[in-house]
């Protein structure tokens, strides 16, 4: 790992988690005190009876008043009354502003911490008794129970040629992303088929028998020639397998091409499928078109590896919360393969 400003890092942190709070808090008192404010306004301008404006006399002033005269309600306010409303609200409404600002910079904040650590690594420094941000990580780690393998150079050439037909050949990030979706599945399903009968031993074998990456095994024996994989892509399946370097959490196990999804919606609201900046993480999900299971499947969605990559998400929440989202950041093994790959390069 490279060498962080912990201390910082852990400051920081806790801040946040200070400041969070403190907004969470007022926001509701003010929330509260608007909608308080709102409705005793909206009651004196809209009731039902007889309203009128008169001038009453105190001494040598003058007021305006309004009067609401009905059997079953009376109510005399002064319009100072209404103007104080007005002045208490438009203050309220300036502070939830200010507030609604603050918080939307500290999730932004929150954010790029957990894209760079992942969330459970944040939450074991907050809240999980981890030391340091080295510490918090190693912790996420030991949770997410990612397996290192050993395959060999024609097993990692095979599962390359399937990742480079999914998610297109000159795509590193969608390759990494499938090979780590590949390690999820083999893991997550323990090597069983759909009628938990243990079959598969070898993560090879899995994906070209069990039947869920179509025509796998034509595609994976297929010969080089007429199946050309990239020294990149094998690096990057590579990087997943050999070197532990998944670049999904492990309760991702789910992805389809947008052609094979019946519809996709946020909060129970369809939209266009073909258009990816409406996805949004952990909340939109996709339906999948399916002979197996009727009426389909869904899973939730998560994120799209690269711009052409196809969505990948997870099925079971239960999974999020027994091995975490700790991942290697796809950037950052990205460019591991890029540099990998020129060193190889260079010497050859």
């Amino acid at each position: 790992m490279e060498k962080v400003n912990t201390k910082k890092i852990k400051w920081s942190s806790d801040r946040i988690g200070d400041v969070a709070k403190k907004i969470k808090s007022n926001h509701s008192i003010i929330s509260d005190s608007l909608n308080t404010l709102n409705q005793g306004l909206s009651s004196l301008r809209s009731y039902n009876g007889a309203l009128a404006s008169k001038k009453i006399i105190y001494g040598k002033m003058h007021k305006s008043t309004w009067v609401v005269n009905v059997s079953s309600f009376s109510l005399a306010g002064s319009g100072d009354i209404l103007d104080e409303c007005a002045m208490k609200i438009r203050k309220i409404e300036k502070i939830k502003d200010d507030l609604d600002i603050i918080a939307d910079k500290l999730s932004n904040i929150i954010r790029d911490i957990e894209n760079e650590f992942g969330r459970t690594a944040v939450k074991n420094l907050l809240y999980n008794g981890a030391n340091n941000m080295d510490e918090a990580v190693e912790k996420a780690k030991k949770k997410a129970k990612f397996n290192i393998y050993n395959l060999s150079d024609d097993e990692i050439l095979q599962l390359a040629r399937l990742c480079a037909q999914e998610q297109g050949s000159s795509s590193i990030p969608g390759i990494l992303a499938e090979a780590s979706l590949i390690a999820n599945r083999f893991e997550l399903k323990n090597g069983f088929d759909d009628e938990g009968v243990h079959q598969y031993d070898n993560v090879v074998d899995y994906v070209k028998h069990v039947g869920w990456w179509a025509n796998s095994k034509e595609i994976m024996e297929r010969e080089s020639e007429d199946n050309p994989v990239s020294k990149e892509a094998k690096l990057a399946v590579k990087k997943v397998f050999n070197d532990g370097k998944r670049v999904l959490p492990k309760f991702i196990d789910e992805h389809d091409s947008i052609d094979d999804l019946s519809r996709v919606e946020t909060n129970e609201k369809e939209f266009d499928k073909e258009n990816t900046k409406k996805y949004v993480p952990y909340k939109t999900v996709c339906y999948q078109k399916s002979d197996k299971i009727s009426g389909g499947d869904k899973w939730t969605y998560v994120l799209h590896p690269d711009k052409g990559s196809d969505p990948f998400g997870y099925a079971s929440e239960n999974n999020i919360k027994k091995y975490g989202d700790y991942c290697h950041g796809i950037n950052k093994i990205r460019n591991e393969v890029a540099l990998d790959s020129a060193v190889k390069k260079a010497s050859q």
